[in-house]
């Protein structure tokens, strides 16, 4: 999910504006907000009072075919390599478009061998058959916690 955050700068001329950074981008929905990131849009800003430029500290979350990252907004340079690494950029750093980062991260999907969101999912499933099994399984568990605890031995 994407999600947009407004933060407020400041600047040195002791102006304060708005700027619009993301929190998350979901590359295969919005290549569009991958080119700002590459384009270094989210790093650095104006002010709009006397013009100097600001730099932007912050962090994205981006969904890519490879999984969730937390990226820098600093400079593109750097980013450029980790994108094209996390199959949602080419290597001179134009985004894929949605249906190509889509086709890669069903594609990523289906050849895992033991895919762990999958995996993890299962073993949801299998909790939720017999939610009472699993509560037993906790209470039991803290029960022997006391135990130990109470003889010294935890």
């Amino acid at each position: 999910m994407t999600i947009l955050n407004w933060i407020s700068i400041k600047c040195n001329c002791n102006y304060e504006f708005k700027f619009e950074l993301p929190k998350s981008i979901t590359t295969w929905m919005y290549p569009e907000m991958v080119q700002t990131l590459v384009d270094g849009g989210y790093s650095q800003t104006s002010c709009p009072e006397c013009g100097i430029s600001v730099i932007i500290n912050g962090a994205i979350m981006v969904n890519t075919p490879k999984g969730i990252v937390t990226m820098p907004t600093g400079p593109p340079e750097k980013l450029i390599d980790i994108l094209h690494k996390l199959e949602i950029v080419d290597e001179t750093g134009k985004p894929f478009s949605s249906q190509e980062i889509s086709n890669s991260l069903q594609n990523n999907m289906q050849n895992l061998d033991e895919n762990p969101l999958l995996k993890e999912q299962a073993e949801m499933n299998e909790i939720f058959k017999e939610p009472k099994k699993y509560f037993e399984k906790i209470l039991v568990g803290e029960k022997e916690k006391k135990k130990k605890k109470r003889f010294g031995l935890f």
